[in-house]
């Protein structure tokens, strides 16, 4: 069993069929982030499937022109709805996307997570996938790499198949086996000791405008800050 494990990988790895998100151009990451499984993806029963939601939203959430817009420039062009009233309503509800609790370990460690309201989703989805808002990303991420060159690698950038399917549980296992315990292998020979981290309980407290700071530096993001450009 180990030895067909071991050639499954190794012939995964010789023909790799799967490509980082962030290397897809605008459409195609639209595209792939509309996938059922880069929505959520958490396994949950098969009778779950966000398919046709999804394909479905994204059909609505259009211009005249059939070019994808977000919630508000649908709402704004069909009834007139201004930003500070759909912010307003918005966080009025609180109830607005679905909570899944999860339990951990089988005593009382349990993690909180969230289907994401499907409309809001999609939403997101257009409006970072427009081609300048992509590109700005895409470069934001090259910066970073060549800031940060081989001492900080991060692992968890989806990816799908090349030919635009979900990827499967065996890429993913390929995938991390290749890009996390490959390299931490690797840096067993040069380090005498590995510390891990893992981010358990922390995802409720993330401050959003981080990610703002991000994408456009801290400084920068503050002076935009209004514009809400993300």
């Amino acid at each position: 069993m180990f030895l067909s494990l071991k050639n499954l990988i190794e012939e995964e790895t010789m023909n790799d069929n799967t490509v980082k998100i962030l290397d897809l151009d605008a459409k195609k990451a639209r595209k792939a982030f509309l996938l059922p499984k880069n929505y959520f993806n958490c396994n949950l029963p098969e009778y779950f499937d966000f398919t046709l939601i999804l394909k479905e939203i994204d059909r609505v959430l259009r211009k005249k022109n059939k070019q994808p817009d977000t919630l508000l420039g649908t709402l704004n062009g069909e009834y007139g709805v201004k930003k500070d009233c759909l912010d307003e309503q918005l966080k009025k509800s609180e109830d607005i996307h679905i909570n899944l609790y999860l339990n951990k370990n089988g005593e009382y460690d349990w993690r909180k997570l969230q289907i994401v309201n499907p409309y809001l989703y999609v939403s997101l989805v257009h409006l970072i996938t427009q081609k300048d808002n992509w590109s700005k990303i895409q470069n934001r991420f090259k910066e970073f790499d060549d800031e940060c060159g081989s001492e900080i690698i991060c692992t968890s950038i989806p990816f799908i198949k090349k030919d635009g399917s979900n990827a499967e549980s065996k890429d993913e296992g390929i995938n991390w086996w290749k890009y996390f315990e490959q390299e931490s292998l690797k840096m067993g020979l040069f380090y005498k000791y590995c510390v891990q981290t893992d981010l358990v309980n922390c995802y409720g407290a993330i401050y959003t405008h981080t990610i703002a700071w991000a994408l456009e530096g801290k400084e920068e993001a503050k002076k935009i800050e209004e514009k809400m450009h993300f």
